[in-house]
């Protein structure tokens, strides 16, 4: 039972190394001149930043193989941590 065990989570640091071995890490840097953009603009960016980092921990929290790329960008609403529970958003 212990040998068991120990080789699932054997197997499971495997599959982990392998599946990060196939992800690309990708960062984004832009500048925003905020003198030339009007609130309901930046307000609008906020959001976009905030929805985005919710819908990639969506993403995250579903499985990378369970993704339907055509039907999943389409989704309105996710459930979000908010301290100790969910709440959709």
């Amino acid at each position: 039972m212990l040998m068991e065990k120990n080789e699932r989570i054997r197997n499971k640091g495997r599959e982990t190394r392998n599946k990060r071995k196939m992800q690309t890490v990708k960062s984004f840097e832009i500048k925003i001149d905020k003198s030339k953009i009007s609130k309901e603009r930046m307000y609008n960016l906020e959001r976009l930043f905030l929805e985005g980092k919710w819908f990639t921990n969506y993403i995250i929290s579903k499985g990378i193989t369970d993704l339907v790329p055509y039907r999943d960008y389409k989704v309105n609403k996710v459930n979000v941590k908010v301290k100790d529970k969910f709440e959709e958003r």
